[in-house]
Parts: C-alpha cells; sequence; structure tokens
C-alpha cells in the first residue's frame, strides 16, 4: 500500500497508514477488527490466492475518489485505476 495513492482534485495522497483502534471493545472484537483491515504488505502465492479489507483514507462520508494500486509480480511492475470510488454514507 505504500505505492498506493488516493486522488481527488486537485490532491493526491497515500491511503491513511494506521490501525484503526475501534473504542471499548474486548479482545475478540480487537481481533476481529484488526483481520479486517487491508494488510500494508501481502505476498501472494500462485493459483489464485486473494484478501480483502477495509482501507482507511482521510475523506468524507460520501466522498469520492480515485484509487491509483500498484503492485509487483516477479519484478515487474504493474499499476490499476478505480475511478469514482466513493465512501460509504454513514447510517445513523
Amino acid at each position: 500500500m505504500a505505492d498506493w495513492r488516493i486522488i481527488t482534485e486537485p490532491e493526491e495522497c497515500p491511503p491513511v497508514n494506521k490501525r484503526l483502534k475501534p473504542a471499548n471493545q474486548g479482545k475478540a472484537a480487537m481481533i476481529a477488527f484488526h483481520w479486517a483491515q487491508f494488510p500494508t504488505q501481502h505476498a501472494y502465492q500462485p493459483g489464485g490466492d486473494w484478501n480483502q479489507g477495509m482501507l482507511s483514507i482521510a475523506l468524507n462520508a460520501g466522498e469520492s475518489f480515485k484509487l491509483i494500486a500498484r503492485w509487483t509480480v516477479d519484478d515487474s511492475a504493474f499499476e490499476g485505476e478505480l475511478v469514482n470510488v466513493r465512501c460509504a454514507h454513514e447510517n445513523q
């Protein structure tokens, strides 16, 4: 994730690289929350390895952005772009 970028016109920044912590939760909730966040590094294995998770960004609910993700496979660099990604609205 160090090379990933969040782009909102006219700014560009990396995703927030910190682990969020829920307030006043027990150990089981903390473990589940930790595993729900997108890993900052991951070495994928051939044959269909994958993962998923939440990503922390410094935007407000409902704001949209472009995500540029960069990764390496066998020393070859790749880049993917997701446009018009929208932060979830908070339901109260």
